[in-house]
């Protein structure tokens, strides 16, 4: 899952995401003693090589990126994204909605499942993607859920809510009133993460072109 944008379809160099290399989530991992981690910056800005902190993301976590990234404002309760030039994201989410899928019309909107594994399993049974069986990960010591999805056959005539090349999968907060639609793209995959932190659902959502993708990683 990612923000309904267009991104360029580039290769992605190896090794994109392992760049992100600690991720320490919520209570559940802490962050070192001596540690400082930064705050993101508030506008769209390239990002020092360091461990950096969410402020508005909830739950609190912490992350530390190397060289060219870049943080993706806003900010939000419900989302916190991170950039690799036009090459790959990160986005780290806590779904309000999500979309039940239709053969016509646009798909209608219904309240994001409480349990993550709940969530994936929506991915994995929707009619429009093709999904990878789900595989246990443990990422910043929170064990959870991961598969992976791309665009399947869609319908004759078929057109979302993001277009006619693409598939919705949900709704997180934005910036009052504003909400952030989320799809993913033909010729994209997307990895997500489902985690149970502090009695929310957490996604992790890790999207680049398919080409390249399995080249990809995100440390534990």
């Amino acid at each position: 899952m990612h923000p309904r944008r267009r991104t360029v379809k580039r290769a992605l160099r190896p090794g994109l995401l392992a760049a992100l290399v600690v991720l320490v989530i919520g209570a559940c991992g802490g962050v070192e003693k001596d540690a400082k981690p930064r705050p993101l910056p508030e506008e769209a800005k390239a990002l020092q090589p360091g461990e950096y902190r969410s402020e508005e993301f909830e739950p609190s976590l912490s992350f530390r990126v190397g060289e060219d990234w870049k943080n993706a404002p806003p900010e939000t309760s419900g989302y916190l994204g991170l950039q690799r030039g036009a090459l790959g994201d990160v986005q780290f989410l806590r779904v309000e909605e999500v979309y039940e899928p239709t053969r016509v019309g646009v798909p209608n909107a219904l309240e994001a499942p409480k349990d993550p594994e709940d969530g994936i399993a929506l991915l994995r049974h929707h009619p429009y993607l093709r999904t990878t069986p789900p595989e246990r990960v443990e990422v910043g010591g929170v064990k959870g859920e991961r598969v992976d999805a791309v665009v399947g056959d869609l319908p004759k005539g078929y057109r979302g809510r993001c277009g006619t090349d693409c598939v919705d999968t949900g709704i997180v907060e934005g910036i009052p009133p504003m909400k952030i639609p989320l799809a993913i793209w033909e010729g994209y995959k997307v990895r997500t993460i489902g985690l149970e932190v502090e009695g929310e659902a957490v996604y992790i959502s890790i999207s680049g072109p398919d080409i390249a993708f399995d080249q990809l990683s995100i440390s534990k």
